[in-house]
């Protein structure tokens, strides 16, 4: 994914591994816009078609080809029950890129995903605006700011999803932990992902005491975002920036794993090989540290910890997308929640 590469590169090597699709048809019981819509361009075999003809200059970027390709949620589901394995995801991504290389990037989306993402005190700022304005009923002011803009397109709506913003953000109140300092050994590196800093820090401090509460040593490295926003929306030089600083952050601990409770996170740090197949330095960097990168589930089922004790309490567990199709994982997650001493666990329907 090289960044000199102009957008007809892009879209070849998107057309490549879109043409192993043989147009089954296995995608359609499983992908969300197709459920929806019931529309054929809107399904992994539909998507990888319109891209292998644009690859083969059937068709150009049009707007309508555009809006297909960026509604893919890249939730891997089509790949998960695909024969040929067709990564549906990786080619929505680098048509994306594609499209950015030549019809060019939002001012504001460039100006967050490569200066606001990369530099924490700046999105921290920004973020508390958009507290202030949500607060004060000013639903214009986070409108303009478009904070919460890296969801989704429609930017109302993504504030309407987001009902609040905490008071104090999840590393503001990571004293309330016991966390070992950065330049001694610990069991656990946390990478703390912008979900979880700015949205749910209540879940984040409870991964957080769970695994020191079994016994772990836990760090909480200065990272910034994982990349995934800009990579999703097409900006794979802003991906490999954020990339690129968070390796270098990650290689100065001395964790024996790297984990987060956002499987987005753990899955986009876990991809991070892919993003540099033409810098051999940083892609064996990325190798290295992908082989010390755990989901929290996956430490605490190897681990198998004292469990609390519950009574009375039926619990269930819904998978994540980037964590059982991007990783595979399934069964760790089930595995920790079905020793929980006193709890009946019931799987949804």
């Amino acid at each position: 994914m090289a960044d000199s590469e102009n957008g007809s590169g892009l879209l070849q090597l998107a057309k490549e591994e879109a043409a192993r699709c043989n147009r089954c048809g296995y995608c359609q019981a499983v992908c969300p816009t197709y459920l929806v819509t019931g529309v054929e361009t809107n399904v992994a075999r539909g998507r990888n078609n319109l891209v292998r003809a644009a690859g083969e200059q059937q068709t150009g970027l049009t707007k309508t080809w555009q809006s297909t390709v960026f509604e893919c949620l890249l939730c891997g589901a089509c790949t998960t029950t695909c024969f040929p394995a067709v990564r549906t995801a990786e080619v929505m991504a680098l048509a994306r890129a594609a499209v950015r290389e030549t019809k060019g990037q939002p001012a504001l989306q460039r100006f967050v995903f490569r200066e606001l993402l990369p530099d924490r005190k700046k999105m921290d700022k920004m973020v508390k605006l958009a507290r202030l304005g949500k607060r004060s009923g000013v639903s214009g002011l986070v409108q303009a700011l478009r904070i919460v803009g890296w969801y989704g397109r429609n930017v109302a709506e993504a504030e309407r999803i987001l009902t609040s913003v905490p008071d104090r953000f999840l590393r503001e109140r990571l004293d309330e932990v016991e966390l070992t300092p950065e330049d001694r050994p610990a069991d656990v590196a946390y990478f703390t992902g912008c979900a979880m800093n700015y949205a749910l820090p209540d879940v984040g401090l409870s991964t957080l005491r769970v695994l020191t509460n079994a016994g772990l040593k836990v760090v909480a490295p200065d990272n910034n975002c994982c990349g995934l926003p800009a990579y999703a929306y097409g900006d794979l030089h802003a991906a490999k920036q954020l990339a690129k600083r968070n390796i270098e952050v990650l290689e100065g601990t001395r964790a024996r794993w790297i984990t987060s409770d956002c499987a987005s996170c753990t899955s986009f740090l876990s991809d991070y090989p892919k993003l540099f197949l033409d810098e051999p330095e940083w892609r064996e960097r990325a190798e290295r540290l992908k082989s010390r990168i755990r989901d929290a589930t996956q430490i605490l089922a190897e681990i198998a910890p004292k469990r609390a004790q519950t009574e009375g309490l039926e619990v269930t567990y819904h998978d994540p997308c980037h964590l059982a199709h991007h990783l595979g994982e399934r069964e760790a997650p089930r595995e920790v929640l079905k020793n929980l001493k006193g709890a009946e666990y019931v799987e949804l329907p």
